[in-house]
């Protein structure tokens, strides 16, 4: 039996984690988890990393604890850029 998906935050849950991975998100609700995420933590800024061939936003989170968005300010800190 499948359990019910445990977490502290469930308004965070993706469209996914809620209906136990029968479902998948919508672009507009990908952008806004990414939004909601970014206007959680200081660490966590929302950026875009192109455009779509339907001209919309891809989104991407960038994750620092020094607030660093861009790989070469990341060097400069002597961290790595990871994309996942």
């Amino acid at each position: 039996m499948a359990r019910e998906p445990s977490f502290d935050h469930p308004e965070l849950l993706t469209r996914a984690e809620h209906s136990r991975f029968t479902e998948t998100s919508r672009h507009a609700e990908v952008e806004m988890f990414c939004a909601a995420l970014a206007g959680r933590s200081r660490r966590v800024r929302l950026l875009s990393l192109g455009k779509s061939g339907e001209g919309r936003d891809i989104p991407v989170l960038v994750l620092s604890r020094d607030g660093a968005s861009a790989p070469a300010a990341a060097r400069r800190g002597g961290r790595g850029v990871v994309l996942v």
